[in-house]
């Protein structure tokens, strides 16, 4: 019969086989027990067993053979060493080299072989024989079976069976030119080979991109500089239009200008240009958006265009004409354009003297490219922007003040402080000149280029579905920059007495614009930094591996939080005081003075601020505040995304620490990492190192690794959790869902599952040990849960006493969190233990409790907490042996086997 029930506020109905009475405790316990079963249920299996079959059999599966090979190779090559140097010893010199050689080769070389025949060369020649056996062909032909081409075949690569041939061309040859076949083939070489003539015709011919360019015609020129053959020569060579283009790039010729004034080149002034431009975009001076549109109008990629550019530059005699029209303007001023985006400057850089990249290269850019739209899916939130938005308003009211302060410090009065207070009011929305602004950017299209394309988050958003995810993030970043950009401008010109107003757009100093972009940039922490910054966040793109394990935002780190911590704070105001800033002082230039001196002063009032914080609204974490219930619990907000302003809340908790060491300290080797290395604004971006320091147990990483997986392949999903706030807000349902399963591939499902609106169901309801209920999304200023989160950017948690209380002790996770092996369990435990919570809260708040020491309070609460989760485990185990007999028998063969044994058994058949 249908039994309808009221459970956590919700209606359940349930399949019951009793009359239901509500005054029997037996009653009572099944309908708790049966709701709990269906919520931890996780309908997600299937598609985790594909995801895991995938990747034991692409990834899992083969890393192990790799090693296997691989160590075979190894001690081949060490008994081919052996072999040489026994033949060296016996007088048999040329061999014995020979063979010591070639065995030294194999050794190095061996987790090459492996993995290239693992991941590759098996894989193609177990497809290959399904694939003749499906078609009727005998799986094991051999090469010299197949028509024409199969005599030439074999005798390049020896008589293999046709699959293992095509495996181990895959495999790059790992296997097929072994040390054995090398004399053979050095022996009969190969007719392209007898074709060679000489390394120096082979180079030239491959920087000649003959395979990708073809012909090109010669460019012809009338004596008065025109093209005759323009139509031909435009395509795929430069034609004179896109040259010109070039060569009025202020960057470029500023550094040709530099270059041939100091007399350190005697070259022809096309080749000047072509090396500078090759270090323009080597050092990332010259700006992708510059450059897009000469892309779009060619239809090349970025990658096309510069191996295109290079070829052209080496031919461009027949443009001397233009070259000699723009020396004539290489001694005018100029402006320096906004870094290369990562694209074109991750190729250019890349791209070899001879202009060939490499495998590992290509790898690279294949791991940029997802990295990139990876991150960018990450900040494509509202929530996210609406807290990148609380950064930038305290980053600029913050630099209001301290312009001001530099006024008065630097020897000024109050008509210079309120000229600077007035700009600010001025450039403020609504109220500022829009069409003057306008005018200015649309006069000076490279300071526009910089000021509104460069990222904050550091993501490529050239991509259609990057841009449309992105649209509130970057209308936010253009909106604060303008501003700041237009107040800057404002008060440079105050400062040389002029009016920007008055003054033509065209003709606003070239050093104006470059301070006021600079300023706008570092408003809205997207500054490149100094060089040392640009050195790292390079490396980072170098290795773009390091975005995913390390901080997918290195330039907010180390180019703009880093910095700014620096300069606003007490060591900052200590350099206003160093000798060189006293000296400068004493010369009448007190400029270093008044900005070390006014941001060490807010950064200052800023670490005080946060220490009154701590000491008022301060929860069990450094980075949240608390702000306490009627009922007796806090909701507590993750201040983490709005980085880095939310750092001295936890300069304030190591003061804190300081000054009370008897007081157990929550900050751990994780918090300093996380603080160091891995601050961001964007929430759920997990720094790896930090997360395992934190983990304290195997176990704990292991899981944590399994999350760290499942978190990246998640982020590509992100944009479609506001549609699933929204959504949860209709529905009145804004239970968080656990997207843990007991496989990878399960966890990596659910944690996309968990994303999308109305699938996120098939989830089981997540719920805490130490809580009674379901976790939900809490609700703010009267507004559903999911939709507060994404208009108000905070992240906010309900906690109760016993959950303050083990966060305030720093309660290893490991005791109080289940761990049967079977997350179904898991979860079934977890809400049975949250029964468990008042009786905890009752203890605490006991008086023998309060009366402990800290240290004896959590071995207290530690021995009360196991006392739960052992009498949850016993009563889910008798629970089970009723509703689910078989998970039961599962957990308890598991439990009482090792590894091995279990998996014997499975084997035998004994168990599923």
């Amino acid at each position: 019969m249908k039994l309808e029930v009221d459970y956590e506020d919700r209606k359940r109905i349930l399949d019951v086989e009793f009359d239901y009475d509500p005054s029997n405790p037996k009653h009572d316990e099944w309908i708790k027990q049966a709701i709990w079963k269906e919520d931890a249920q996780n309908e997600s299996g299937t598609y985790g067993d594909w995801i895991g079959k995938v990747w034991d059999g692409m990834i899992s599966n083969p890393t192990g053979e790799a090693f296997n090979i691989a160590e075979d190779q190894r001690k081949a090559g060490a008994r081919l060493v052996e072999d040489g140097l026994s033949k060296v010893m016996t007088g048999d010199l040329p061999m014995g080299a020979f063979n010591t050689m070639m065995g030294s080769m194999q050794w190095v070389f061996s987790p090459v072989t492996g993995a290239g025949q693992a991941f590759a060369g098996q894989p193609v020649e177990a497809g290959t024989g399904m694939a003749l056996e499906a078609a009727g062909v005998d799986p094991e032909i051999g090469v010299r079976d197949i028509p024409v081409v199969g005599e030439s075949l074999a005798d390049w690569g020896g008589d293999y069976s046709l699959k293992k041939f095509l495996g181990d061309t895959a495999a790059l040859g790992t296997e097929m030119v072994q040390p054995g076949s090398v004399v053979k083939q050095l022996r009969d070489v190969p007719e392209h080979i007898r074709n060679y003539k000489s390394g120096a015709s082979d180079t030239a011919n491959r920087a000649g991109y003959a395979d990708e360019v073809g012909e090109v015609p010669e460019v012809q020129v009338d004596e008065a500089g025109n093209i005759i053959n323009a139509t031909e020569a435009f395509v795929p060579r430069a034609s004179v239009p896109l040259t010109r283009d070039v060569v009025t790039n202020p960057t470029i010729m500023d550094k040709v200008r530099i270059l041939r004034e100091s007399g350190a080149s005697e070259q022809r002034l096309y080749k000047d240009i072509g090396d500078m431009m090759y270090e323009s975009i080597k050092s990332g001076d010259l700006p992708l958006s510059s450059v897009s549109r000469l892309v779009k109008d060619l239809d090349m990629n970025p990658e096309e265009f510069v191996k295109a550019w290079q070829v052209s530059i080496r031919e461009a005699g027949q443009s001397l004409n233009v070259l000699s029209q723009a020396a004539k303007q290489m001694s005018k001023d100029h402006n320096y354009p906004p870094e290369l985006r990562s694209q074109l400057d991750v190729l250019a850089r890349e791209i070899a003297r001879d202009k060939s990249i490499s495998n590992v290269e290509k790898f690279f850019n294949v791991v940029r490219k997802v990295e990139n739209f990876r991150r960018g899916m990450m900040v494509s939130q509202l929530a996210t922007a609406v807290r990148n938005a609380g950064s930038a308003v305290g980053r600029i009211t913050m630099a209001s003040f301290d312009d001001a302060a530099q006024s008065i410090l630097g020897g000024g009065g109050m008509k210079e402080m309120w000229g600077s207070i007035t700009s600010d009011f001025q450039a403020l929305p609504l109220i500022r000149n829009k069409e003057l602004l306008n005018d200015v950017l649309e006069g000076n299209p490279l300071t526009k280029d910089k000021l509104l394309y460069t990222s904050a988050n550091e993501a490529e958003l050239l991509g259609r579905v990057s841009r449309a995810v992105n649209f509130f993030n970057v209308y936010q970043e253009r909106a604060f920059r303008k501003y700041a950009f237009q107040a800057k401008l404002e008060k440079l010109a105050k400062e040389s007495g002029q009016t920007l107003g008055d003054m033509n757009p065209e003709r606003v100093p070239k050093e104006w614009l470059e301070t006021a972009t600079n300023h706008a940039l570092d408003m809205t922490f997207a500054s490149s930094g100094g060089r040392m910054a640009k050195e790292v966040v390079k490396f980072y793109d170098k290795f773009p591996v390091l975005y995913t394990v390390s901080n997918p935002f290195p330039r907010f780190t180390f180019a703009n939080a880093l910095p700014f911590l620096i300069e606003h704070s007490p060591y900052g105001l200590a350099k206003a005081f160093s000798p060189r800033a006293i000296d400068d002082l004493a010369q009448g230039n007190s400029k270093a003075f008044a900005k070390a001196a006014s941001r060490g002063l807010i950064g200052t009032a800023l670490l005080g601020q946060a220490m009154e914080l701590r000491e008022k609204v301060g929860g069990e974490r450094w980075y949240e505040l608390a702000i306490p219930n009627e009922d007796g619990t806090t909701t507590n907000i993750d201040a983490r995304p709005y980085a880095p302003l939310t750092q001295y809340l936890f300069m304030a908790q190591l003061i804190e620490d300081m000054r009370n060491p008897d007081k157990p300290s929550t900050l751990n080797a994780g918090d300093w990492t996380e603080v160091l290395l891995g601050m961001n604004r964007v929430g759920g971006t997990g720094f790896i190192i930090a997360d395992l320091l934190r983990g304290k147990s195997a176990e704990r990483s292991k899981e944590i690794l399994t999350k760290f997986a499942a978190d990246w392949a998640g982020a590509f999903s992100t944009p479609l959790a506001q549609v699933r706030d929204i959504t949860q807000a209709v529905t009145g349902d804004s239970r968080l869902r656990d997207p843990r399963g007991d496989t990878l591939g399960e966890t990596i499902v659910g944690t996309t599952i968990k994303n999308l609106p109305i699938a996120e169901q098939i989830l089981p309801v997540r719920r805490s040990p130490l809580a009674e209920g379901a976790i939900e999304q809490e609700s703010m200023l009267g507004l559903p849960g999911g939709i507060a989160k994404q208009v108000t950017g905070f992240n906010v948690k309900k906690k109760n006493l016993v959950q303050r209380e083990v966060d305030r002790l720093d309660v290893n996770y490991s005791i109080w969190n289940p761990r049967t092996g079977i997350k179904e369990m898991d979860r079934r435990q977890t809400a049975i233990m949250g029964e468990y919570s008042p009786r905890l809260a009752d203890l605490i708040m006991s008086d023998k409790y309060q009366n402990m020491s800290d240290a004896a309070k959590k071995v207290f609460l530690e021995e009360a907490l196991k006392a739960v989760k052992s009498a949850a485990l016993e009563r889910l185990k008798g629970a089970m042996a009723e509703d689910d007999p078989e998970l039961l028998d599962r957990y308890t063969i598991e439990k009482a086997t090792t590894k091995s044994q279990e998996a014997l058994a499975r084997e035998m058949g004994l168990i599923q």
